[in-house]
């Protein structure tokens, strides 16, 4: 229970539905309603051992959650609420990992003077970030990164076209970004080491 960036935890039971589960699974013969059910009550009893351990990434499919929703009966509306929470989380971190991914590679290489162009990729950061931009809710950390993502997609975009009109700007924007996410020092180091390249050669 509670927002996507506060889950409450301490209330997560699995002994009801598990013997629910066990006993739907010892019939012979089940009609498609029953089916259902048992699909969806599947689907949460993975949530909630997932959200037990304090990750749902491995295991649960934005696909799957999407299936048992559309199998979800019109009368079990807290199995609902459930799995579109379950949703909610698992597209979140799907989005954080795509992010980071596209943030830690496709930079431009080199030094000042010896500036390499080649290795910028303009295509990772945008369909992660464009993912990303369609959520609702999305956490405090995706919204973060999805700015940090824009900024540094533009910053990218000006030095594969080498049009430095615009370039202060936009490294403060990415600079500022990356100050506000407490937590991913390595990914900091990253973008900071981007920015002074940039800066550099705008200079």
């Amino acid at each position: 229970q509670g927002p996507i960036d506060g889950l409450q935890i301490k209330g997560v039971r699995f002994e009801g539905l598990a013997a629910a589960l066990n006993a739907a699974g010892s019939r012979t013969a089940r009609s498609a309603h029953c089916e259902s059910l048992e699909l969806v009550g599947n689907m949460v009893m993975q949530l909630r051992r997932l959200v037990a351990k304090g990750h749902t990434k491995d295991g649960v499919t934005e696909e799957q959650l999407l299936v048992a929703l559309s199998r979800c009966p019109d009368a079990m509306a807290a199995a609902s609420a459930e799995l579109k929470l379950g949703l909610t989380m698992v597209q979140n971190l799907h989005a954080k990992a795509s992010m980071l991914e596209a943030l830690q590679s496709g930079a431009a290489t080199g030094e000042v003077g010896g500036f390499v162009a080649g290795t910028i990729d303009l295509e990772q950061l945008p369909a992660a970030f464009g993912y990303a931009s369609r959520l609702e809710p999305q956490t405090n950390l995706v919204q973060k990164l999805t700015l940090l993502s824009r900024a540094l997609y533009e910053l990218r975009q000006i030095a594969a076209s080498e049009d430095w009109s615009d370039m202060a700007n936009l490294v403060a924007a990415a600079t500022a970004a990356t100050a506000d996410m407490a937590g991913l020092a390595n990914l900091q180091a990253g973008e900071q080491s981007q920015t002074k390249l940039l800066t550099g050669l705008h200079d």
